[in-house]
């Protein structure tokens, strides 16, 4: 999960809903400085892996609001693996945030086959990052202020799909993957995948 946007951003969830769980994206996922300049931003095995836990969450967890999150090189992990997932899979993701995100003017501050409404990306104007080439300047560090308005955006995409989906599923005895409202007096689950991290 990183030491900066992703550990705080689980606490900040932790704090307003009910039952988060939350995880990084390890396996074959890395971060190192050389996978940044690979086709896709990262590894093929980082997006394996990140494709492998949201699969996991859908399969073990279908029940469970999904958001997810990456930074710097994270944020590409989250492009190349949500853009490949299926859409059953897809649909259970409520949110995602992007804070320096590598892709940014290449993918038009968007996830690629993914609904724009479900992605809010941070990019600070002094970070070379999110201007298409790998300039890593100082602002590229500078998201830790962006965790809470993040985290009440990522927030509010959970209580929409709650809202959105708990009126077709009230007749059902079994719910849809974004019927769990997560509000604060939930006691449904919510998954997330957080940084180049999973939460479910």
């Amino acid at each position: 999960m990183g030491i900066s946007t992703g550990p705080a951003l689980c606490s900040s969830l932790k704090k307003a809903l009910t039952d988060v769980a939350c995880q990084g994206v390890g396996g074959d996922y890395s971060a190192g400085l050389a996978q940044n300049a690979l086709p896709g931003g990262s590894s093929t095995g980082a997006f394996d892996e990140a494709k492998r836990l949201f699969n996991l969450a859908h399969t073990k967890c279908p029940s469970s609001t999904v958001v997810a999150s990456g930074y710097s090189q994270g944020t590409a992990v989250m492009n190349g693996a949500i853009k490949d997932l299926d859409a059953d899979v897809q649909n259970q993701i409520a949110g995602v945030v992007l804070f320096g995100y590598t892709k940014n003017e290449q993918n038009k501050g968007q996830i690629e086959n993914f609904p724009a409404d479900k992605v809010k990306v941070y990019c600070a104007k002094s970070d070379g990052v999110c201007g298409g080439a790998l300039v890593v300047t100082a602002g590229h560090f500078s998201y830790t202020g962006d965790v809470s308005p993040a985290s009440k955006w990522l927030q509010q995409q959970v209580q929409s799909a709650g809202t959105s989906s708990s009126s077709s599923t009230e007749s059902s005895s079994s719910s849809t993957a974004s019927s769990a409202s997560s509000s604060p007096s939930s006691d449904s689950g919510l998954g997330s995948l957080l940084g180049g991290f999973r939460v479910m």
